[in-house]
């Protein structure tokens, strides 16, 4: 089947295309070595916490990338992090980046910005909008 002939091919080389935007717009990212130089972790460790999202782990071919902005000093994960992870756990995490790297601009901040300023107000909104209730 030729490209022309799918008709989702386009919708499909838009979302690589995309992907790869999110990951540069990410910044520094850490691969497994680092995850586990920095942070004392065994390659057990690391893949439990990538399957119970734990971490935000992005998966490019067969290599696991993690973005440093999620980290604090001291390898623990930025304020309300976790919360993200938990509740978008079933979602892609590529698309956990894009909202909290394209998401909402509230206050002239995205939500990884909202984060580490522990601003509430808005994470509380846009997880309220994410889950239904875009009125909350």
């Amino acid at each position: 089947m030729k490209m022309n002939d799918d008709p989702l091919a386009r919708a499909r080389a838009l979302a690589v295309r995309h992907k790869a935007e999110l990951f540069i717009k990410a910044g520094p990212m850490l691969d497994n070595a680092e995850m586990l130089g920095r942070f004392g972790l065994t390659p057990e460790r690391l893949a439990e916490m990538r399957e119970n999202a734990e971490v935000l782990a992005l998966e490019r071919g067969d290599v696991w990338f993690y973005p440093a902005f999620q980290f604090k000093e001291d390898g623990s994960l930025i304020y309300r992090l976790a919360e993200y992870l938990d509740i978008f756990r079933l979602d892609s995490p590529w698309a956990l980046l894009d909202l909290i790297l394209v998401g909402t601009e509230l206050h002239g901040m995205d939500i990884v910005d909202a984060m580490r300023a522990r601003r509430d107000d808005i994470l509380d909104r846009e997880l309220a909008q994410e889950q239904g209730d875009g009125f909350a």
